[in-house]
């Protein structure tokens, strides 16, 4: 005959509570050791990458330029070849060191009835944003001196355009001027169409 005494009963259930719990701190003790694991190789990372780099080292920019320079035709060295017809021979040279502005200079020899040797300074504003290549809008100023000592100045405007191509530049102005001869008080309006060819590059 079999007795049970109650301490079977006890030692049943402590088995049966360490059945349960076991499994329980396994998972407990392998969460722990992860987050270890995980806080070590941060803080390996982070000194791997101020070793490298620097403390104050930023990350790599991940940006993308957008605000590069795009090259452009900043020079040219035309002449007027309808002025040739009137036996006026010159060039101008021109320089734009903003894409959307340019200075230029011309010299011109008139070998007319009343030789003369002009000199122009003039401004353009290229709206295209692309150098010489496109439109240009400006003022001028210009002065010569005739053949006897007489004084030509004059002050103007002109709108044009012009377009490169492989080194080569066309185009056409149109400009309005005021003139005016010192010591004689005389003075003119003269507009005067050009079109000119040349060379253009980078």
């Amino acid at each position: 005959m079999t007795v049970f005494d109650g301490k079977g009963d006890e030692m049943l259930q402590k088995k049966q509570n360490s059945g349960v719990w076991m499994p329980i701190g396994w998972m407990i003790c392998s969460a722990v050791c992860a987050g270890l694991c995980c806080l070590g190789g941060h803080a390996l990372a982070q000194d791997t990458w101020a070793t490298d780099y620097g403390n104050d080292a930023a990350a790599p920019s991940l940006a993308v330029e957008t605000d590069a320079e795009v090259p452009y035709y900043k020079w040219t060295l035309e002449t007027d070849f309808l002025a040739l017809a009137f036996k006026n021979y010159g060039a101008r040279f021109s320089w734009a060191p903003h894409a959307a502005h340019g200075v230029w200079l011309g010299l011109t020899r008139n070998q007319g009835d009343d030789p003369e040797l002009e000199l122009e300074l003039g401004y353009h504003w290229l709206p295209f944003g692309q150098g010489v290549n496109g439109l240009a809008v400006g003022p001028l100023l210009g002065t010569a001196t005739t053949s006897d000592a007489t004084k030509d100045v004059w002050a103007g405007a002109e709108v044009g355009y012009r377009y490169p191509w492989r080194g080569l530049v066309f185009g056409g102005y149109v400009d309005v001027l005021q003139h005016g001869l010192f010591g004689t008080g005389a003075s003119d309006v003269r507009v005067r169409p050009r079109i000119v060819v040349g060379w253009s590059w980078m």
